[in-house]
C-alpha cells in the first residue's frame, strides 16, 4: 500500500517533520492553495530539506475557482480566473466548500471579469483561500495554469523535481501545457468534474507510465449530478489505471469521533475490493492528532 499525505507549508517544519518521518508514509503532497511566506522557489526548497527523503508532488491548482478577497455580506465574489460567460441560466449556481454548511450554493445572477454576484447572498462569510464549484453551461474559466502554478512548476524544475498534480484536470492540453514546461514531468490527473470523468477514455494510460490518475472526491463529489455515481466513477478509474489514487473523505470521521464510522470502515473495504492500493490522506487529517491513528486503520486494513 501507498499512502500520500498532505503537509502544510514551511513555516510549520515540525508538522512537515512528523509527517515525513511516519514509516509508512511513502511521498508527501504540498497543496499550493496553502500560503507559503516564502516565494515558490524557497518553499519547495525548504520542503525538500524537511521531507526525510520522500517524494514530494505538487498540488498545482490549474482550473479550481478559489476565493481571493474575503466577502461579508456582499453580493461580488472574486476569483483566482479571469472568467468566460456566454450565457446565464436561472439555474446556474455557485456552490461553497468551506465556512457556510456544507453544500451550501446560491444563484449566479452576473458575471464581470473574474467576479460573480450573487443572490441571495451567502448566510456566513467567505473568505480568501476557499475554493468553489460553479455549475454553469455557459461560464467558464479563461486558461488553464494560474500564474503561481507557473512559478512552482519552474522552481520544482529548477530542484530538480518533477512530481505534479493537476487540479480540475478536463482537456489534453492541460496535460500538453505542463509538459511543455516541464517535459519530465511525472503526471497525477485530479479528476473532480463530469467534463474530466469524459476526458479519461480518450487518454492512454497502459503506454504512458509517467500519467496516472487520482479520485479526487471532495469536489468531484460535488460536482456529480448524482453522486451514488461516484462508486463507478471509481471503479472505472481503477480499470483504466489500476494506480489511481483515491483522495478525500478518507477516514475523517476520527476527526470528531474515537473510532471510525461505520461509513468510514464500508468506504475502506469497498476501495480494497476494487483494488485500489494508493490513498491520498487530507489537510485536515494530517494535520490533526488523529494523523498516526488514521495511519494505523489503513495499515491494518491494506498491510504493508
Amino acid at each position: 500500500m501507498q499512502i500520500i499525505a498532505t503537509v502544510p507549508s514551511p513555516f510549520s517544519a515540525d508538522a512537515i517533520q512528523r509527517i515525513a518521518s511516519h514509516p509508512y508514509v511513502y511521498a508527501l503532497r504540498f497543496n499550493t492553495g496553502a500560503r507559503s511566506n516564502v516565494p515558490p522557489l524557497q518553499t519547495l526548497a525548504q520542503l525538500l530539506e524537511l521531507a526525510d527523503g520522500k517524494p514530494i508532488w505538487i498540488d498545482l491548482k490549474g482550473r479550481q475557482m478559489r476565493i481571493i478577497k474575503d466577502a461579508l455580506r456582499r453580493p461580488e465574489i472574486a476569483l483566482n480566473h479571469q472568467l468566460r460567460c456566454t450565457h446565464i441560466s436561472p439555474s446556474d449556481t455557485i456552490i461553497f466548500r468551506n465556512g457556510v454548511r456544507e453544500g451550501f450554493s446560491t444563484r449566479i445572477v452576473a458575471v464581470s471579469g473574474n467576479k460573480v454576484y450573487v443572490d441571495p447572498i451567502p448566510p456566513e462569510a467567505v473568505g480568501a483561500g476557499q475554493s468553489v464549484n460553479i455549475h454553469a453551461e455557459g461560464i467558464s474559466a479563461i486558461g488553464y495554469f494560474t500564474t503561481e502554478d507557473k512559478e512552482y512548476i519552474d522552481a520544482a524544475r529548477e530542484l530538480g523535481i518533477h512530481n505534479y498534480m493537476l487540479s480540475f484536470v478536463e482537456r489534453k492540453s492541460d496535460i500538453t501545457n505542463l509538459l511543455a514546461r516541464d517535459p519530465e514531468a511525472n503526471i497525477v490527473l485530479k479528476i473532480e468534474s463530469p467534463k474530466g470523468i469524459e476526458l479519461i477514455d480518450r487518454l492512454d494510460f497502459k503506454n504512458n507510465p509517467d500519467l496516472h490518475l487520482m479520485a479526487a472526491r471532495d469536489d468531484l463529489l460535488i460536482n456529480l449530478p448524482n453522486r451514488i455515481d461516484i462508486i463507478g466513477t471509481t471503479h472505472h478509474m481503477l480499470d483504466l489505471d489500476p494506480g489511481t489514487i483515491v483522495a478525500s473523505r478518507i477516514m475523517t470521521s476520527l476527526l470528531t469521533n474515537y473510532h471510525p464510522s461505520l461509513g468510514d470502515i464500508a468506504d475502506m473495504t469497498l476501495l480494497k475490493k476494487q483494488g485500489c492500493y494508493r490513498i491520498m490522506l487530507c489537510d485536515d487529517i494530517c494535520s490533526s492528532d488523529v494523523f498516526e491513528e488514521a495511519m494505523d486503520y489503513l495499515i491494518g486494513w491494506w498491510g504493508r
